[in-house]
């Protein structure tokens, strides 16, 4: 299995979990609708919210077109992308050559439109930051090697952006700089 079918696999039980079988009931007593006439039904629903329209444009989300022309530049992009898909989100990875760094690198996104930032997987510590005025949440994964920006786009969507590479040999204020350069590039194209 490789590291990107593991985080996927990863990913699918988490929001199997997330999923089995949580309700709520509000209490209160219900009332008529104004307007309402004697003898029709009629029932309240809730106004559509940002976070539903959120959702369902973050599902239709192509990752691969968050590498933007200003973003190839700025990191070091040449190739298209290559798209990765699970259950639970779909992703593509760049391969890079970034400024500075030997070595073989790839910049990532995945877009996880039923998967909040509270729910990040790290094998290192999870940091709260804030990048563009959203909630995101750093992690590190692979022994040091992908370190990982989560950026919220509802509580329970987020998109993450990855720097992949380097084996350890690269000094991890390196990494994140890189990997936070490319949250704030992602940020603005998010809904």
């Amino acid at each position: 299995m490789t590291r990107s079918q593991g985080r996927w696999a990863v990913a699918a039980v988490a929001v199997a979990i997330a999923l089995a079988g949580c309700s709520t009931t509000t209490p209160g007593t219900p009332t008529a609708t104004p307007g309402a006439t004697t003898g029709e039904t009629s029932s309240r629903s809730a106004p559509t919210t940002s976070k539903t329209d959120d959702n369902d444009s973050l599902a239709a989300l192509d990752p691969c077109d968050l590498m933007t022309s200003t973003a190839r530049a700025e990191l070091g992009i040449s190739d298209s992308g290559k798209v990765d898909e699970s259950p639970s989100g779909k992703g593509c990875e760049w391969e890079a050559k970034p400024s500075g760094l030997d070595g073989h690198f790839l910049f990532g996104a995945i877009v996880y439109p039923k998967l909040g930032v509270d729910k990040v997987n790290s094998s290192g510590e999870k940091t709260e930051t804030t990048i563009g005025g959203r909630r995101a949440v750093r992690s590190t994964g692979a022994a040091g090697s992908v370190y990982a920006v989560s950026l919220e786009v509802t509580p329970s969507s987020r998109v993450d952006v990855e720097f992949i590479g380097g084996g350890g040999r690269v000094p991890a204020e390196q990494m994140w700089s890189w990997v936070e350069k490319w949250a704030n590039l992602v940020e603005p194209e998010l809904p």
